[in-house]
């Protein structure tokens, strides 16, 4: 019996150790394709890649080399709260995407153009059976320093139905990769761990 009862304690510790990150850890583990919130396709050329992100990630993503205190988190989280975020990435073996078949610099600043001004609209959210459209758009162009573009959005949250799925759907106007669908559980998006502050 008193076996049992250490075997009990120890696993209990095991899940609480398992439940709560510090900074640095939520973030890998955000970033982690196992735990479901990153997912990635191939298309052609292309690998796509979508990132859910939590706001506990984005406070955590933020402060990398500052201390974050509890005051600091709650203040931001009421600034960031009322949306879902993810971010989307197109990658190619290009050292830029935006060149990848384009022959000459009026293709590269028409593709520039329509993702910065175009693409949000054909970006939207299925979240449960609601179809929600971007509310907020941001790409981001590297300008060959990096072999991808990435573009950051966000959906307008609705407290009733943040039990359901997710479904991402990004229906490229650019490249010909047609609508790409990621779908992300609730079950993965209620799992990310809570986080440990000081």
């Amino acid at each position: 019996m008193k076996n049992i009862i250490v075997l009990i304690g120890v696993l209990f510790l095991v899940g609480c150790f398992e439940t709560q990150k510090i900074p640095g850890d939520l973030v890998k583990w955000v970033e982690n394709p196992d735990n479901g919130l990153c997912r990635e396709k191939t298309v052609g050329d292309f690998t796509i890649f979508a990132q859910y992100k939590p706001l506990s990630y984005i406070i955590c993503s933020e402060t990398r080399n500052k201390t974050l205190t509890e005051e600091n988190y709650i203040a931001r989280e009421r600034e960031l709260s009322g949306m879902e975020y993810f971010q989307v990435r197109l990658q190619t073996p290009n050292p830029d995407p935006l060149i990848y078949g384009g022959s000459d610099q009026n293709s590269y600043h028409m593709r520039n153009d329509f993702l910065m001004f175009g693409q949000k609209d054909y970006i939207c959210l299925l979240r449960g059976a609601d179809t929600v459209a971007c509310s907020m758009y941001q790409f981001v162009n590297y300008q060959g320093l990096a072999p991808y573009a990435d573009i950051l959005l966000g959906f307008r949250s609705d407290s009733t139905k943040l039990d359901s799925d997710r479904e991402l759907i990004y229906d490229d106007q650019v490249f010909g990769l047609g609508p790409v669908h990621f779908t992300f559980t609730s079950d993965e998006i209620e799992s990310v761990p809570q986080l440990e502050l000081n």
